[in-house]
């Protein structure tokens, strides 16, 4: 097992890990948007010994991802995504004089930086896949749920917009398109903190119908199943391998 821990907390909470499930079945547990660098080291090591192992099946679980950075999302698309791909169709801002000052906007062109106005940033731009000898040539699933949240329903969105593989769960907690990106400040009279967001994000695909993604297979856990500690989930993507694998094997 492959796994990297949370360091912020000296807790053992587990931010990402790869265990094979079976021998052409591996998993990685995916919980946290965290530490591109040590993310880095985590994939190539984990496929790594996914090719070495050759793997059929891969199951990626972010069910309990609530977000962070976006760019493990581009990292982990560069070992699954068989073409080029992008998180992000579009980008609102709202333009203040506060972030002016704080210089939040000086890749803006002066002109276009007035306080009081949305700049719209409209990337078209696919990210190009970069040669990589340890890229997944197999079948992806993606597990996600109430929990998936900000980067991770991002990266969701990607996944599903270029087709990488199959969704299994319930409709994600983060919406497709989104918020994100605070500004923090205190309040005059109360001093209490404030945090407000200045970026509008439009998910791959996205649609501003303020739902979540939609998972190609809807599967939840039952209060039951929790009780006993019984991953529907789960369960139903293995089944879900094991009628694919009848189906292609002669």
């Amino acid at each position: 097992m492959l796994q990297i821990l949370d360091k912020d907390s000296g807790q053992p909470k587990i931010t990402y890990q790869y265990k094979s499930i079976s021998d052409s079945i591996g998993y990685i547990e995916f919980n946290s948007f965290a530490d591109l660098e040590q993310f880095k080291i985590f994939l190539d090591s984990t496929f790594t010994t996914i090719k070495k192992e050759n793997v059929k099946h891969l199951i990626i679980d972010i069910r309990k991802n609530g977000g962070g950075d976006s760019s493990l999302g581009d990292e982990l698309m560069q070992y699954i995504s068989q073409t080029d791909f992008t998180q992000l169709d579009s980008m609102h801002l709202k333009i203040s004089e506060e972030l002016i000052n704080k210089k939040r906007f000086d890749y803006i062109d002066s002109a276009e930086r007035k306080a009081g106005t949305i700049y719209r940033y409209n990337d078209n731009l696919l990210t190009k896949l970069r040669d990589n000898p340890l890229r997944f040539t197999g079948k992806s699933y993606l597990l996600v749920g109430g929990n998936t949240f900000s980067s991770a329903c991002m990266f969701t969105s990607a996944f599903q917009c270029f087709e990488v593989g199959v969704v299994i769960g319930s409709e994600t907690g983060g919406l497709t398109v989104s918020f994100g990106n605070f500004y923090y400040f205190k309040l005059p009279e109360t001093n209490f903190n404030m945090g407000i967001s200045y970026k509008k994000f439009y998910h791959a695909c996205g649609q501003d119908d303020r739902r979540g993604i939609i998972p190609d297979y809807i599967v939840e856990n039952t209060i039951e199943d929790d009780l006993k500690s019984f991953d529907r989930v789960l369960e139903f993507t293995l089944d879900l391998i094991k009628k694919d694998n009848s189906i292609t094997t002669p």
